[in-house]
């Protein structure tokens, strides 16, 4: 159960609310020979969206990877996973927040603040999700950092350590042709709500 404390191969991912590829990646670890038995999956802590410092207290000394989304992009999944939720009758905090009437109404209305009650929370910025400073203030961050809009070049590094050059990487998940759908005016107030991580991982829409 606790072989990870002493084999530094294990890996643990940092699941963050509204993004993409992790189904299509951890797809890949599921089918593919030693690379299965080294991902330490948490379903209690996938659940719980927990962040690398919470990650790494459960599991240290583990290797670490997230994927990030472009914000834009990101808002598309949120709003889809939040109509889905309504249509199937889920349970979402959200759904008492946001206006989903149409994608525009639920950029344009977007509330002030974060709503971290709720496990959903695709309002905070990804960076809190992947980085943290220490009581030593030592700066930790994830070990592979993979983009969701190049992901299956990023993910290279992760497939090379396991020498899988020959098992295929297949996107189970479709990215969000999220551009179209923007007006000026939602482009910006998307800018403007997730500056932060725009700043900070230069995201361009």
């Amino acid at each position: 159960m606790n072989n990870y404390l002493n084999d530094d191969s294990f890996f643990t991912y940092v699941s963050i609310p509204g993004q993409y590829g992790l189904i299509t990646v951890l797809d890949w670890f599921v089918h593919n020979g030693t690379a299965m038995f080294r991902l330490i999956q948490d379903e209690e802590a996938d659940t719980d969206f927990l962040s690398l410092k919470e990650r790494l207290e459960l599991y240290p000394g583990t290797k670490t990877f997230a994927i990030i989304t472009n914000p834009w992009a990101r808002a598309k999944i949120s709003y889809d996973y939040l109509v889905f939720c309504k249509e199937n009758h889920i349970k979402n905090n959200f759904l008492k927040y946001f206006q989903i009437d149409s994608f525009e109404s639920f950029v344009l209305e977007w509330p002030e603040g974060s709503y971290s009650e709720s496990w959903f929370d695709f309002t905070s910025p990804q960076k809190d999700w992947i980085e943290f400073t220490d009581e030593n203030n030592v700066k930790h961050t994830v070990d592979y950092l993979l983009r969701a809009e190049h992901l299956k070049n990023d993910f290279l590094k992760i497939k090379e350590y396991f020498h899988q050059e020959a098992v295929e990487f297949e996107y189970i998940e479709t990215y969000p042709d999220y551009r179209p759908l923007y007006t000026n005016q939602m482009k910006n107030k998307i800018g403007d709500t997730f500056k932060k991580d725009i700043d900070y991982f230069k995201f361009e829409f």
